[in-house]
């Protein structure tokens, strides 16, 4: 379970920032929170491999969070990849698509499942086999989700001293119980994986929070959340600029993580004004310890 920063730069590329994509790599498979210009150059850069991706996620449609779009499409099309490829984002998405359509390639190789979000909507958007993944409207200019994928509950540790002493030999049979199946002995004793088994433990979780003001929902969306990625656009010196246009200062951000007792927070978004981060980064622990200053390329065990 990994995450990969790509872009961290807001609005416009800087020498050093790109603009906003994360990725996030779960068992072989990739998804892609937005697409911003230049996503496809930072997948080559930390060696991603384009036909893993599962799902791409919009946050909104300000072309700095998705004109990388296009070209990623294209060129998973000229892989020859055949897999669906699922989309969500919000509403007005599919007239984008059109228009890449009208003037570029008619018809792509694969599938292309798209979902639009429309305003209002609240919920469960992806299923797999052990993770859900949900979106929940943020506060911004244009209708903007945030993201949360959340591992479903583990089992609990598996206690090999507890195992031995029921008689459980090493083995074939200590990796049945562990995957939650029931083991009969060659006496012909039963064992049950909760004997053996440790109390359960929650899933981890990776939330995904801009473009967005400081908000309620941003807080609900990171209940207790492992890793949030929080956009930290401006230092409080531009909290009036920050209101005008709807970001987060990286007070806020912190304050989110705080609220919302997060394990840690990935701050990332950062206003092209800012060349030296330190200033924010200060601001930030200042009301949060846990903060990583997310930069281009970085990757983050979870």
């Amino acid at each position: 379970m990994e995450l990969i920063i790509l872009g961290t730069s807001s609005a416009m590329p800087t020498l050093h920032r790109g603009l906003s994509s994360t990725i996030f790599q779960y068992n072989g498979e990739i998804f892609v929170f937005d697409c911003g210009e230049g996503t496809q150059m930072q997948m080559l850069r930390v060696g991603l491999r384009r036909g893993k991706i599962r799902a791409i996620f919009i946050s909104h449609l300000h072309g700095d969070h998705y004109y990388g779009l296009a070209g990623l499409l294209t060129t998973l099309s000229l892989d020859e990849r055949t897999a669906p490829l699922q989309l969500f984002a919000p509403v007005g998405i599919k007239t984008f698509l059109r228009a890449i359509r009208a003037l570029g390639p008619k018809a792509l190789n694969f599938p292309l499942e798209v979902r639009e979000l429309r305003p209002g909507f609240s919920g469960t958007i992806l299923e797999g086999p052990d993770y859900t993944i949900s979106a929940m409207p943020l506060d911004h200019t244009i209708l903007t989700f945030g993201y949360r994928f959340q591992q479903k509950t583990r089992p609990g540790r598996f206690q090999v001293e507890r195992a031995r002493a029921l008689g459980v030999p090493e083995g074939p049979l200590f990796g049945k119980l562990q995957r939650g199946e029931v083991i009969e002995l060659p006496g012909g004793a039963r064992v049950h994986p909760e004997q053996v088994l440790g109390p359960p433990r929650p899933g981890k979780s990776f939330v995904y929070c801009l473009d967005t003001a400081f908000c309620e929902n941003a807080i609900a969306l990171s209940e207790n959340a492992h890793t949030l990625v929080h956009e930290a656009t401006y230092t409080e010196a531009f909290s009036q600029l920050a209101r005008e246009r709807k970001h987060a200062t990286m007070a806020q951000a912190a304050t989110v993580a705080k609220e919302a007792r997060v394990s840690r927070l990935v701050a990332v978004h950062f206003s092209a004004r800012f060349s030296d981060l330190r200033p924010l980064e200060a601001e930030g622990r200042r009301i949060f310890s846990r903060i990583v200053m997310g930069k281009d390329l970085m990757r983050i065990e979870l």
